[in-house]
C-alpha cells in the first residue's frame, strides 16, 4: 500500500466524513482510488467515517494506521566520483606558492 503522510491522512477522512466521491479525492489530491479505497476501509472499520463522533485527532490516526515509513535514501549517481572532485578541488603546490585561494 502506498503509505501517506499524516496530513494526506487527515485530509482523506476529512473528505470522506464530507461526503466526496472517491474520484473526486483522486482529482483533487492525485492519489489512485485503490489506495483511497484502502483508506477509507480503515477508517470505515476505526468508526472515523461516524459523523457523531468527533474528527479523530492526527496522534489518534498515527496510532491506528501507523507512521509512514521514511523515504528510500538513493545514492548519488556521482557519488563514485568524490574523490576524484575533492583531488581536482585541492590547491596544488604551484598554486599555494603563488598564493592562490580556492
Amino acid at each position: 500500500m502506498e503509505r501517506l503522510n499524516m496530513n494526506t491522512v487527515c485530509d482523506i477522512i476529512y473528505r470522506l466524513r464530507q461526503g466526496q466521491s472517491l474520484r473526486a479525492i483522486e482529482r483533487d489530491l492525485g492519489h489512485s482510488r485503490h489506495t483511497l479505497r484502502r483508506y477509507q476501509a480503515i477508517a470505515e472499520a476505526k468508526g472515523y467515517l461516524d459523523l457523531s463522533r468527533p474528527f479523530p485527532k492526527p496522534d489518534e490516526i498515527a496510532r491506528e494506521i501507523g507512521v509512514a515509513p521514511p523515504p528510500i535514501g538513493v545514492e548519488s549517481t556521482v557519488e563514485p566520483y568524490r574523490d576524484v572532485g575533492e583531488r581536482q578541488m585541492r590547491p596544488t603546490s604551484s598554486q599555494d606558492q603563488m598564493g592562490a585561494t580556492v
